[in-house]
């Protein structure tokens, strides 16, 4: 019956052994002291094979000389049978000489005499995501990643389909939670039609995707084309129609040289520019796609390598805001640019726009806040009461870390918080109005002032001001370019200005390219500050240090 009972666990252990990518299987006979350890155990922590004499001691070698306690200890409970179960955490040096976070559960199995036999466990690697999504049970983002890399470490061409929907929002507020992940399982069931021509995602929130080798171009737009048509004519859920409005972008990866990240970040793009622009029409990214090869893949790939690259090649410029009352330079707005082979100087019109939908611009918006308080100091020692704008990316305000980074920067620097004034474009507007509230009044609670950019272009903009504690708004350039000539952008114009200064709120024109511009805006409207060409253009801090002298 002892052997009956160690066949039947080992056969167990055959089936559930290679399960996992991220949790790892042992069974020890406690007579023989002999172990077996799944595949992916032996090739993720270069252990010497999956079946080992004295496995304990040779496990031990590779926990962190500071957790092997935590080991002894669980270890002696189960030695000295003062416990049949085995629960501990501890870092462990996988084959790559890396530490990684793992946690161990183990029970022991006695037969029917009550004698120890078998010792069972399980590892979890606490440093690998899940491979399924919870909700669809789709592959994850991480497994997309994984599998864009094969293709690319094979040299394969292959095409990706990223689909968002547009309107989900105000359906999961409109039914519940509970609806929404109902809706997600029948896209996924939809997507998982396209399963033999393809490998099929859920990437994050309401993206999904579809990677494939096999697919031409015409092939990938027609199912989008067919998954469009049915999620907006035709899916039900719960006997309830449903129409959902979504947007696609596809991205053919053709070369072998360009990081799996910066394909999803340009499918990202892609997918942002066909819901704003397109009316849901998929957007083709590809290196020569595109009539304008200043935006191509190959450019985002480069440019965002830099960023891991202790941020090569990105320098900052600074443009003054200039008093319309002293024409005096009041303060200053860090412009990020970038240079480097084979391009040059690149604008950041011409990769900001993409990067800034990629998790790695948090580290990049946090490189900028740091480089423009260390140059601003240059100018603001002189110049007590001079203000140092710099823009905030949504990737900075959704993470719940970016506050304490903020203060540690701002420690770190010694630049004045009061001097500090942050610009929040239009995308930071995305997030929840309560969780907004939150970040704007901490920002206020230390010190620093609140500017909302690209004022006038937002659906939700004058309910901003109304709502919360905004130093200064800056009227987008869209605004004033033609406001000699249209009447109605002279009453939104006069409209803003009279409501925010009956608020107490500064107002901040950009776009003064010209004299006439110049004296018609500061001559017909009530504004603080203006900001253009007309005045300088964006310069190093060198540069700005030079011009600020002539304006004591």
């Amino acid at each position: 019956m002892q052997q009956e009972t160690i066949d039947i666990i080992r056969s167990v252990f055959e089936g559930f052994a290679e399960t996992s990518d991220n949790s790892y299987m042992f069974i020890c006979d406690l007579n023989r002291r002999f172990s077996r350890w799944s595949k992916n155990a032996e090739a993720y922590f270069g252990l010497p094979c999956e079946n080992m004499q004295d496995a304990e001691a040779k496990w031990e070698e590779r926990i962190h000389p500071d957790d092997r306690r935590i080991y002894y200890d669980g270890i002696e409970k189960l030695k000295k049978g003062t416990s049949d179960f085995h629960e501990a955490e501890y870092r462990v040096l996988n084959k790559s000489n890396r530490y990684v976070v793992c946690s161990c559960k183990g029970k022991i199995i006695r037969n029917e005499l009550g004698e120890r036999i078998i010792f069972l466990g399980t590892i979890y690697n606490h440093s690998i995501g899940d491979t399924l999504d919870s909700v669809t049970g789709l592959l994850s983002m991480r497994r997309f990643l994984e599998i864009l890399e094969q293709f690319r470490c094979k040299g394969e061409k292959y095409i990706v389909l990223l689909i968002g929907l547009q309107n989900f929002l105000q359906i999961n507020n409109l039914y519940g939670l509970n609806f929404g992940n109902s809706i997600l399982e029948k896209i996924a069931q939809l997507l998982l039609q396209y399963k033999d021509r393809g490998v099929v995602f859920r990437t994050e929130g309401t993206k999904f995707a579809i990677a494939s080798t096999k697919l031409t171009l015409e092939e990938m737009k027609q199912i989008y084309s067919e998954i469009q048509n049915v999620l907006k004519y035709d899916l039900e859920v719960a006997e309830v129609h449903i129409s959902l409005e979504t947007g696609a972008g596809i991205v053919i990866a053709d070369d072998r040289e360009i990081n799996v990240q910066a394909i999803y970040t340009c499918a990202r793009y892609a997918l942002d520019h066909s819901k704003k622009q397109e009316h849901g029409n998929p957007v083709v990214l590809q290196n020569d796609y595109l009539h304008d090869n200043r935006r191509g893949i190959k450019k985002v790939n480069v440019v965002r390598s830099c960023i891991t690259q202790g941020f090569r090649g990105f320098y900052l410029c600074y443009q003054p805001l200039v008093s319309v009352k002293s024409g005096k330079m009041t303060g200053m707005e860090a412009l990020l640019r970038w240079k480097g082979d084979p391009y040059g100087n690149v604008s950041p019109n011409e990769f900001i726009p993409w990067l800034e939908k990629d998790p790695i611009f948090y580290d990049l918006g946090n490189w900028i806040l740091r480089q423009a308080m260390i140059e601003g100091k240059r100018v603001q020692k002189d110049f007590p009461k001079f203000q140092m704008h710099v823009n905030l990316a949504y990737t900075q305000l959704e993470r719940e870390e970016f506050r304490t980074d903020l203060l540690n920067i701002i420690e770190e620097t010694g630049f004045p918080p009061e001097n500090l004034c942050l610009e929040l474009t239009e995308r930071c507007r995305l997030l929840k109005m309560e969780q907004l509230r939150d970040v704007m009044i901490f920002f206020k609670t230390h010190g620093m002032q609140i500017a909302l950019d690209d004022f006038g272009i937002g659906f939700s903009s004058l309910n901003l001001l109304r709502e919360f504690p905004v130093d200064c708004i800056k009227i987008d350039r869209s605004f004033v370019t033609d406001i000699t000539e249209d009447i109605s952008y002279q009453y939104l114009v006069q409209a803003v200005t009279e409501c925010a200064h009956n608020l107490h709120v500064n107002v901040c024109v950009e776009g003064i390219e010209d004299e006439r511009l110049f004296d018609f805006i500061s001559t017909n409207f009530d504004i603080t500050t203006l900001q253009g060409y007309y005045f300088f253009v964006p310069v190093p801090i060198e540069e700005y240090v030079k011009l600020s002298i002539y304006h004591k």
